[in-house]
């Protein structure tokens, strides 16, 4: 399964497996109160590390031996293919086969979003959260997944940020640790001019994740629209300087040298910005923030149609 060949998913199993062992110890221990520790120790630890064998064989390849899994494992191909109405179809019929399994809802919800069926995928993202068991801090979630996506589905498709908002941190209260979702109710505060909860949301995200360009930028974003300028340009070239190949950073730092007036380095940020994607130069034409630059020449003619 693809979650075995994962670097952090292999150091979340070997924390898992020290925690398991130390509990079978504990058993063994406090059953053995009266006997000698070296005629139960490798008797725990075989039996330790034959059952968390099993348990991991378990989960990551007993889908694949039912006939629903292998229509699940089908469905997923589909959809890395986008064939998104044959992905629907198999992971429906997968469901009726397993109802119990919370991954299959999720690829479906999945597959329905990306048909334009928001609302049959949120609910699809419902069931899904319904269906997951139990929430293990060192374990994937679907759960978890499904809340991050119900929220991205609010903000960006249905414009309700404020439901968005609750969905983010419904993945927040479940795992505090992992930055996404900090990330994505961030968004949603600042669609609702929430400006102090997004900092702060930017801030815990920046603690979980030091090396997210995506977070660095969008602080810095959120720095600009308070009017904090230095602090701003300083988040933007953290941005750049960890992944110099995402426009947005470029975008907005163009923002803040035109807001302090320095016409060369707005234009400047602003021109790596348009050679990195199209959508900058239609943006720029309609953003207020580069008023002071509409009759100059050299912003016409980079953000002329023909550029952008």
């Amino acid at each position: 399964m693809p979650s075995l060949l994962n670097a952090r998913y292999l150091s979340r199993l070997l924390v898992a497996f020290v925690l398991y062992t130390a509990l079978i110890m504990v058993f063994f221990a406090l059953g053995n109160l009266s006997g000698d520790f070296s005629t139960w120790l490798g008797q725990a630890l075989l039996i330790s590390a034959a059952s968390f064998f099993v348990i991991v064989f378990v989960i990551n390849f007993a889908t694949v031996l039912s006939p629903s899994g292998r229509l699940y494992n089908k469905a997923r191909e589909q959809m890395r293919h986008g064939n998104y109405f044959a992905a629907a179809a198999l992971y429906d019929q997968a469901v009726r086969q397993n109802p119990a399994r919370a991954e299959y809802y999720y690829g479906r919800a999945e597959a329905r979003a990306r048909l334009g069926d928001t609302h049959g995928a949120l609910a699809d993202y419902a069931t899904t959260i319904d269906a997951t068991p139990i929430y293990l801090p060192l374990a994937p979630s679907a759960a978890y997944d499904a809340y991050a996506a119900r929220a991205n589905l609010y903000g960006q498709t249905l414009g309700d940020y404020h439901s968005a908002a609750r969905e983010a941190g419904e993945a927040i209260a479940m795992y505090p640790r992992r930055a996404m979702a900090y990330l994505t109710r961030a968004d949603a505060y600042t669609k609702t001019n929430n400006l102090p909860a997004a900092l702060a949301d930017l801030d815990a995200a920046a603690k979980l994740a030091p090396n997210d360009a995506v977070i660095y930028n969008n602080r810095g974003y959120v720095h600009y629209l308070r009017g904090d300028l230095d602090t701003a340009g300083g988040d933007l070239l953290t941005a750049i300087d960890t992944n110099p190949n995402i426009w947005q950073p470029h975008y907005h730092l163009a923002q803040v040298f035109a807001a302090q007036g320095d016409r060369i380095r707005a234009l400047s940020s602003l021109r790596r910005a348009i050679a990195l994607s199209r959508q900058p130069a239609a943006q720029a034409r309609l953003d207020a923030a580069f008023a002071t630059l509409r009759g100059d020449a050299e912003f016409g003619q980079l953000t002329a149609p023909h550029n952008s």
